[in-house]
């Protein structure tokens, strides 16, 4: 009886895990879809209401931006927008600046909102 028994909750564990694993794979797949600000955010209202990312600047290249350890490459018509003016300029962004962006269909960001 005693093996039956141990069979059994290594097989439990065992399930738990891949369970465990199919849950946090579909929650990872929601993380790339739109991205809401707080509803403490107010931000100006030239921005858009929904961004495709969110996040802090890593580096900011000539054709691409590294947004929390994830490179994207700039579309060839990027805009960069600030609070003060929807045509902005890329020198306004910095290095740990919280922002956020607008991607295309091949995932190229084609307009980046300064938000902090």
């Amino acid at each position: 009886m005693t093996l039956v028994r141990q069979r059994h909750t290594v097989m439990g564990i065992g399930l738990g895990l891949i369970l465990g694993l199919v849950i946090m794979a579909a929650f990872s797949g929601m993380a790339h879809g739109k991205q809401f600000l707080s509803e403490e955010k107010i931000l100006p209202a030239h921005y858009p209401k929904q961004f495709d990312g969110l996040g802090r600047i890593d580096r900011i290249g000539r054709h691409d931006i590294v947004i929390d350890d994830t490179m994207h490459d700039f579309s060839h018509h990027v805009t960069f927008a600030t609070p003060r003016t929807k045509n902005g300029s890329k020198g306004e962004f910095r290095e740990g600046t919280y922002v956020g962006y607008v991607t295309d269909g091949e995932k190229k960001i084609t307009s980046l909102w300064l938000i902090e």
